[in-house]
């Protein structure tokens, strides 16, 4: 025993409310059995005395005697880090006693109170517990800190009132026999067990919690489990499904999975369970005679049309199974069904129509409209939202408010299959497509957070570069199979940068072929936010535009080394030179119709399966996908090769070392001159980026890099880091009319 060995924070060691305990393991389930009665105070003991007999751990008994009360967070680690709701509580009861329960990954608070109000004693949605009586708290002293004697009332007091406000039950709690009036529970118990965990989806989210009917009945628990309030749980849904009737609900949990020792050991619990549930009902099964609900998916599986007899009538609890999972989205006026589709009120009703619908509680008004069984009925509020959310780290379907507007989570995994295997052919065309391991591995890096973290935007794009049927295009199709073809997008080159993108709403990956930017700086400019915004304005033909949200992440391929436009302050483009740049390299490289024929058998083989398998392990992190463009070894001839007519003009008159273009050194009174002489016409400013584009400062040593010759003045840009970077003006000057270039010991002691 080695949780309670010592600590200032725990409890008086004096108090007699000690009991030890020992942790049972039952396959995957863990229980904590107390030696001796947590009722009855003779078997309790001091926590020195509850230490020496053995065991994995101490307890203590809450009671109404002693001051002290005990919080209980379960599930709130989650990915190694503290959920907020945790974090929260922490603070709120700064100073009191908190440890890691056995579990590893839930909390204990425990501290001291003057007062306390009503309250309930479980918050199941949010997985929290609260007692300062009658309960038996298994320690562990695990990174343990604070003080059991702190006073915190005043937390107390407010996380009852926020938290576990008192239930009052809706009804009085008398056990009964019978179904209470209204309701028309199946008489058969076989039936109505079969039949509820039928339609557990449905039936769960009405009384909240976690773990389904059928779960619930099959007794399928973990070991973090509060096993009262599964028991809870249960019992609550019996009543509903028996009409109320308390005593069968208890003949039925007897049947159960969850049956276990400490209802038949403690006579009463059983019967107070099944009470404080009845308290919370007002309303029970009350359709006849249920009928077969045979969804669309059935007849697709079977691949055959199933036959219906009797009266398709659906009603009741029964409108909850049919229309599981669908929203309502008002913007749109279209119906979210749980596998992604949006249909309209015609296409609805043909996918979950067949049947008569009740509309009200007594079934008098029916229809035979699914998309209005849905959008009106009269007995039953199904989830209604404002518009449409991707948000792909969230679960799919998942309601939420933001900015005063609600929305449905549209996004549902379509991912290809994984499978572990060989994935020696990917890598060998991998190192044949790009030799540089470095630019080899920036572009796995990016493919694997793709696909490892679907939703997020990375804010720069790789640019894959290279001779037509080199397989450039295979990386794009290992990376649509492993997100989900539903949710990559594949524009023309014409759409890109164009007035109409909507393309790219509800989309996680995009890869555009044989992308050419023909030196036109507006579709740069456009490009801009299709790749590091999270939110771009969309229009599409025929709609008016929109702010949508963007999560997609593109990939360019093409076939042409100036194809996209690259500065040297450029964030948002990686540019990769592949290693094939003419049919010879693709000859010298075995990369001919064999080689690309065996590639894709094997692709289609169980290839790909095993590629997206490989990429959710891996690890190796070459670039930062949410910072700039990492630099290539492509980058630097790409920016030569996005140069324009200006640009190349001013290269040729630095390699003749023209007047005024001398010794890394440009004279704008030279530059001027020969844009005159060439045709071109450009603003200040657009001749300062130019310059700086190409890698040129206005000159450090001068004011404002200003020089004065024969009563003119005029700008002097020097190549970064050349050795006249150093130099003062009368070097200046004088190197502007030479052909020669300074000894680098004469320039830096001249700018001395």
């Amino acid at each position: 025993m080695n949780n309670l060995a010592s600590g200032d924070g725990f409890v008086k060691p004096q108090l007699k409310q000690y009991i030890p305990y020992s942790l049972m393991k039952d396959g995957k389930k863990t229980t904590k059995r107390p030696h001796g009665s947590t009722t009855n105070p003779s078997d309790w003991m001091t926590r020195e005395e509850a230490a020496a007999k053995g065991g994995d751990g101490v307890g203590f008994v809450f009671t109404s005697s002693d001051p002290y009360f005990f919080i209980d967070i379960d599930h709130c680690l989650v990915d190694g880090q503290w959920t907020p709701l945790a974090t929260e509580l922490c603070r709120a009861f700064a100073g009191c006693y908190v440890e890691i329960s056995q579990s590893g990954c839930g909390l204990h608070i425990i501290g001291s109170y003057s007062s306390i109000p009503e309250h309930s004693c479980k918050n199941i949605p949010l997985g929290l517990e609260l007692y300062h009586t009658e309960r038996f708290v298994a320690l562990t002293g695990t990174s343990a800190q604070g003080s059991w004697d702190f006073d915190a009332t005043v937390a107390l007091n407010t996380t009852v009132a926020r938290y576990f406000p008192q239930t009052v039950s809706a009804v009085s709690k008398e056990w009964t026999t019978v179904a209470q009036e209204g309701s028309n529970p199946i008489e058969d118990d076989a039936r109505l067990i079969e039949k509820a965990c039928s339609a557990k989806e449905g039936v769960s989210t009405i009384f909240g919690g976690k773990a389904t009917f059928k779960e619930l009945w099959e007794g399928v628990v973990s070991e973090d489990d509060d096993r009262s309030s599964l028991d809870s749980s249960l019992a609550t849904r019996l009543l509903w499904w028996t009409g109320g009737n308390c005593e069968r609900t208890k003949s039925l949990m007897l049947q159960s999975g969850l049956k276990r020792e400490k209802w038949s050991t403690n006579k009463s619990y059983l019967e107070r369970t099944i009470l404080n549930a009845a308290g919370l009902l007002t309303t029970y099964y009350s359709v006849g005679a249920p009928i077969e609900l045979v969804k669309p998916q059935q007849v697709i599986e079977s691949n055959t049309p199933i036959i219906r007899s009797g009266y398709q009538f659906i009603g009741g609890s029964q409108l909850l199974d049919h229309f599981k999972g669908c929203v309502y989205v008002a913007d749109s006026h279209r119906i979210l069904t749980p596998n992604g589709q949006m249909l309209k009120s015609e296409q609805f009703d043909v996918m979950y129509g067949g049947y008569s619908f009740a509309l009200d509680d007594s079934n008098d008004k029916t229809t035979k409209s699914a998309f209005e069984a849905f959008t009106r009925s009269q007995c039953i509020m199904f989830p209604k939202v404002d518009s449409l959310a991707f948000r792909p780290e969230l679960p799919p379907g998942e309601v939420f408010t933001e900015a005063g507007m609600s929305y449905v989570n549209c996004y549902v995994p379509t991912h290809g299959e994984r499978k572990a295997g060989d994935v020696t052919p990917f890598l060998n065309h991998m190192q044949k497509l790009i030799p540089d391991e470095g630019d080899r591995n920036i572009l796995l890096t990016w493919i694997a957070s793709c696909i490892q973290n679907p939703g997020k935007k990375h804010q720069w794009s790789p640019v894959l570069v290279g001779v037509d049927g080199n397989g450039k295009s295979l990386v794009a199709q290992i990376v649509k199979h492993a997100i989900g073809k539903r949710w990559v997008a594949e524009p023309r080159p014409n759409q890109i940068g164009g007035r109409f993108n909507s393309w790219i709403e509800n989309k996680l990956f995009a890869v555009i072929e044989e992308i050419h930017m023909n030196s036109r700086r507006e579709m740069l400019d456009n490009m801009k936010p299709l790749i590091t915004n999270m939110t771009v304005e969309v229009e599409g033909k025929g709609r008016d535009s929109y702010d949508a949200e963007n999560r997609c992440n593109i990939l360019m391929c093409t076939n042409y080394k100036d194809a996209v436009i690259k500065t040297r302050n450029d964030r948002r483009y990686a540019i990769i030179f592949t290693g094939q740049h003419s049919e010879d390299d693709l000859k010298r490289d075995g990369m001919d119709e064999d080689y690309f024929t065996g590639l894709f058998d094997w692709l289609k083989s169980g290839g790909y399966a095993a590629v997206a398998d490989w990429f959710d392990k891996y690890t190796v992190a070459s670039c930062d996908v949410m910072g700039r463009a990492p630099q290539t070894s492509s980058t630097e001839e790409a920016i030569m090769e996005s140069l324009g007519g200006v640009e190349q003009d001013i290269i040729e008159a630095v390699d003749l070392e023209r007047v005024g273009f001398r010794s890394g050194l440009i004279s704008s009174l030279a530059l001027d001159q020969l844009l005159n002489e060439k045709g071109h016409r450009l603003q200040t400013k657009r001749k300062a980026k130019v310059l700086g584009d190409m890698g040129y400062i206005r000159h450090p040593n001068l004011p404002e890099g200003r020089l004065k010759t024969l009563g003119t003045c005029f700008r002097v840009y020097v190549k970064k880091g050349h050795p006249m970077e150093n130099a003062g003006a009368e070097v200046i000057r004088e190197r502007l009319t030479s052909v020669v270039d300074p000894d680098p010991a004469e320039v830096f002691g001249a700018a001395n």
